[in-house]
């Protein structure tokens, strides 16, 4: 079902979501629309900004939608799914796989202009959305708005390495961690989830062990 059929809809939920990103303490780097999809890179300031955001912007959007297009029940198919970002590294990737996924979509589709609803004019063009709070690894890009502009748009020139893509999708479709393997070794320890993908087969038993208290 297209959630987000059309400009119409589209700017009702970003308007939501932006509101409710301020509420919530929620800072957004990069997002991209779709009709089907909404994908977002953020920072949150608490443990339930996340989610608080988007039940609240999904609330009054699904207000919209079920007026405008005389629907009942669920909008959305299932719980939003989210990855977990250690490193500057792939903070970056993940920028140009929404920018860049989002703009090939929308061109596919003859949609224009192709970037309308993404993040790429801003982080490429600086349009002065004010949904968009740079990165610290968006802002290591340069010393002034015009220089991080500039080079992020040359890194987004070149496509992703077909590996790092499919490691994202993976990392967002089974809610694993992207960054240093050993670091999230340890995060697993502390937080007591799985964020690196297991191996096939029954898990061996190990001893207890101490949990570790500091992340370096």
């Amino acid at each position: 079902m297209a959630v987000l059929a059309d400009d119409d809809d589209k700017q009702i939920y970003l308007a939501a979501l932006s509101e409710y990103a301020e509420r919530y303490e929620v800072a957004i780097h990069a997002w991209g629309m779709t009709a089907t999809q909404l994908q977002i890179l953020v920072t949150p300031q608490t443990s339930n900004g996340i989610s608080s955001m988007l039940q609240a912007t999904g609330r009054m959007y699904a207000q919209h939608f079920n007026t405008k297009y005389d629907h009942r029940g669920g909008i959305w198919q299932d719980r939003y799914k989210a990855s977990l970002i250690l490193s500057d590294e792939y903070s970056l990737a993940v920028y140009r796989y929404i920018d860049r996924l989002m703009f090939c979509s929308q061109q596919l589709q003859e949609q224009t202009p192709p970037s309308l609803y993404s993040s790429a004019q801003e982080n490429k063009y600086g349009s002065g959305q004010s949904i968009v709070t740079p990165h610290p690894s968006y802002q290591a890009l340069g010393d002034t708005p015009s220089q991080r502009q500039q080079a992020y748009h040359a890194l987004c020139a070149t496509l992703l390495p077909a590996e790092q893509v499919a490691q994202i999708e993976k990392a967002l479709r089974m809610s694993l961690a992207l960054g240093d393997e050993h670091f999230i070794k340890r995060l697993e320890h502390v937080t007591g989830r799985r964020l690196l993908e297991g191996k096939p087969g029954r898990p061996r038993k190990t001893p207890a062990r101490n949990k570790v208290q500091n992340i370096a």
